[in-house]
């Protein structure tokens, strides 16, 4: 499972892109 496919799945560029963004900015943060 490479994370990659996730991207696919979303379509690449698509909005969902930015909630995992931010979610591991989150993380950094953390």
């Amino acid at each position: 499972m490479n994370e990659h496919t996730i991207y696919d799945h979303v379509g690449g560029d698509a909005p969902f892109q930015r909630l995992i963004d931010a979610f591991y900015v989150g993380i950094e943060q953390e």
